[in-house]
């Protein structure tokens, strides 16, 4: 896989929702911006499309079952890593590689990864934390139509922040992320294609 990246000024100049220095965010957050040239990123999106096992989950929401809108695939260290009650997968190489790039462009390691496919607009996910990153840092590398990605303090609501996240993009929550704030993808109108995202984490 070809590991080329833009140069920081091309990436500076790619990134258009970055943090403030002063943003109370800034400290935990980093978004990186386009990291992967357009070829690499679609090429990818490609791949894994086509061979990601894919399923639709559901979950029990306030005693009733409910189907969560979008598809996921975990791929983790052993079958029992699983989270949303699936088995870990087997990682592909080329899952591995990106994980190894994510890995020196953020610093950390990563043990585990959720692929979550939003085919359209009304696919998305509610506000929530990555209760099985608790203490451990999230990579999420973004491919094909670009989403808004939501932060808020769980403190205060009206501490908060919208990222735009298109094709190739790196966006790193760094340990304590997770307890002090929630995220989420919404629902859109607008007319969007199918996005996927890798979310690379380190889970105990």
């Amino acid at each position: 896989m070809d590991h080329t990246l833009f140069s920081s000024a091309e990436m500076a100049a790619l990134d258009t929702s970055a943090l403030p220095a002063d943003h109370p965010f800034t400290p935990f957050i980093h978004h990186y911006g386009v990291v992967l040239p357009s070829a690499k990123a679609d090429e990818l999106f490609g791949w894994l499309l086509e061979h990601t096992p894919w399923a639709r989950r559901s979950l029990q929401l306030h005693g009733k079952l409910v189907e969560m809108p979008r598809d996921m695939a975990w791929y983790g260290t052993s079958k029992d890593q699983g989270v949303y009650a699936t088995d870990a997968n087997e990682w592909p190489e080329r899952l591995l590689l990106l994980k190894n790039l994510v890995e020196e462009l953020t610093g950390f390691k990563y043990n585990g990864c959720l692929c979550n496919l939003y085919r359209d607009g009304s696919d998305s996910v509610a506000w929530h934390s990555d209760r099985e990153a608790f203490g451990g840092a999230v990579a999420s590398l973004s491919l094909g139509a670009s989403r808004t990605f939501r932060v808020r303090l769980k403190s205060d609501h009206a501490i908060n922040h919208n990222f735009l996240l298109p094709s190739g993009s790196l966006l790193l929550m760094k340990p304590g992320c997770q307890e002090l704030s929630e995220h989420c993808v919404p629902k859109t109108k607008r007319l969007v294609g199918p996005r996927i995202n890798l979310t690379f984490r380190q889970v105990a």
